[in-house]
């Protein structure tokens, strides 16, 4: 089912695909085309309609700190309703779209903000046709056609803008997994791991298979587990804490785990946890000393 989904969204189907799946029919793009002959001759003042609209927006100048920024963005958009009442529509015209869509998703452009600009551009489209005389079934077949190509453009850049955000939540997640998992080697084959915060399933997850990453890659014997701050410890945590340790040792390295509080201690005895062979220490000084004394390394106190 997910393949399915894959091969038809609009990030990977043809132009082609997409003008079927919006019913947009050579017809329509014809009467867009022959709408587009009075329109491009003055796309500037088009252009310039639409702004007189989105200057006296709120977040205009933040998007637009000066004029040169309004020129620019002012060109490219005379270029788009070029191509857009030109109404050749094959793969260059998607890919452009997609463009764009990734252009609002780096400047941070809220979707609000662009689908509110759509819509008054199709207002100005509907005004441009009311000025020609008493609407027609020609004028209203005109009007269907533009806004199937509006509706498919916005499409398009929309679908691109959120593929892009979801992406970089996505890398930013991983970031912050990275951040709040830090496996460290503090010394030839011992692997440290200061644990903060909530503890839930998915962390878990993470944390099991970062920190068995780590083992295979530098080979380590040795992990400490600093739990001095993990905000609760229940049955669940320590569960968590017990497999961690467990899928450690099928990699050859043992687990120590340091910073249990006299309070955290007491817990996991009225919770009736088994913690088997788990070596624990009261804080991470000791789970050093036991490190360094499982390498046959001795710490002397200067």
């Amino acid at each position: 089912m997910s393949d399915i989904i894959a091969s038809s969204s609009a990030q990977t189907a043809n132009a082609a695909a997409l003008l079927s799946r919006f019913r947009i029919t050579d017809a329509d793009l014809v009467l867009v085309r022959k709408f587009g002959e009075k329109v491009i001759p003055d796309l500037e003042g088009f252009v310039e309609e639409f702004y007189k609209w989105l200057r006296p927006q709120p977040y205009f100048s933040f998007f637009f700190p000066d004029e040169r920024k309004v020129k620019i963005t002012q060109a490219a958009q005379v270029e788009y309703w070029r191509e857009f009442f030109s109404a050749e529509v094959d793969d260059d015209y998607v890919q452009s779209r997609r463009e764009i869509g990734k252009v609002h998703a780096r400047v941070e452009l809220p979707l609000d903000i662009y689908m509110a600009s759509v819509s008054v551009s199709f207002e100005n489209c509907i005004e441009i046709l009311a000025s020609g005389g008493k609407p027609s079934q020609q004028s209203q077949r005109t009007l269907l056609a533009i806004s199937k190509l509006m509706y498919f453009d916005a499409m398009i850049t929309a679908d691109t803008y959120a593929q892009i955000t979801s992406e970089t939540m996505i890398e930013q997640s991983k970031t912050l997994i990275e951040m709040s998992t830090p496996v460290t080697a503090i010394w030839d084959g011992i692997l440290l791991l200061p644990l903060v915060g909530i503890i839930d399933s998915k962390r878990a997850l993470d944390i099991t298979a970062r920190v068995l990453e780590e083992i295979a890659s530098s080979q380590s014997s040795v992990l400490i587990l600093d739990i001095s701050g993990v905000a609760v410890i229940d049955t669940a945590v320590a569960n968590y804490l017990i497999k961690i340790t467990k899928a450690t040792r099928l990699m050859g390295c043992e687990s120590l785990i340091s910073g249990l509080s006299p309070a955290i201690a007491q817990t996991i005895v009225d919770l009736g946890i088994d913690v088997g062979s788990i070596q624990t220490t009261g804080n991470l000084r000791d789970a050093l000393r036991l490190a360094f004394a499982s390498g046959g390394l001795t710490v002397s106190e200067i």
